[in-house]
């Protein structure tokens, strides 16, 4: 995990305060779960909320990275005198699911 804690909370990403929050919690001795050596449910939950944002984060970068040797293929391919017309449809509606994926990444609404 990056350290931000020198950073304004304002400015730290969720990951780091999810993963922060359940460190601070795990290491808390007054809490009954730390003092019976038991795992802490809520700092598990919050592990797996960061974990989550993490994998979603790689999927929107991949499909970008997708999107962008996909727009290149139909480029080349309209230069090269295919079904323009397929092709700029198959381009939108992968533009369309990539715009959808990374607006549910990062908690956007429509």
């Amino acid at each position: 995990m990056l350290d931000e804690s020198h950073l304004p909370v304002a400015e730290q990403s969720l990951v780091f305060r999810l993963r922060k929050r359940a460190e601070i919690r795990r290491q808390n001795s007054d809490r009954k779960s730390v003092q019976e050596g038991r795992p802490d449910r809520i700092s598990d939950l919050l592990e797996e909320a960061a974990d989550e944002i993490e994998k979603l984060r790689a999927a929107l970068k991949r499909a970008r990275r997708d999107a962008l040797k996909e727009a290149a293929r139909v480029a080349q391919s309209y230069d090269q005198g295919g079904d323009y017309g397929a092709a700029a449809r198959h381009i939108s509606a992968n533009i369309l699911a990539i715009m959808e994926i990374g607006s549910a990444a990062l908690g956007e609404k429509e």
